[in-house]
């Protein structure tokens, strides 16, 4: 089973290893100022990990970002 997320956000190809550390918002997001802590992305993970997920991203610069949750 998997599940596809997009949202409007983008990252650049250099960052996609990094999305997932605590506290890491991409370079558009120091730009933009928007709120939050960067933890988000790291506590998705983590959960998908205690429930038996993988979770993976993609991104098409400046069009989107994809979050791929697939079943082991």
């Amino acid at each position: 089973m998997s599940f596809y997320i997009r949202q409007g956000e983008w990252y650049r190809n250099e960052e996609l290893g990094k999305i997932f550390q605590r506290f890491y918002r991409g370079s558009e997001a120091i730009k933009m100022a928007p709120k939050g802590s960067g933890l988000g992305s790291a506590v998705v993970k983590h959960l998908c990990k205690l429930a038996g997920y993988e979770i993976e991203v993609e991104s098409e610069w400046i069009l989107e970002t994809t979050f791929k949750i697939h079943l082991k």
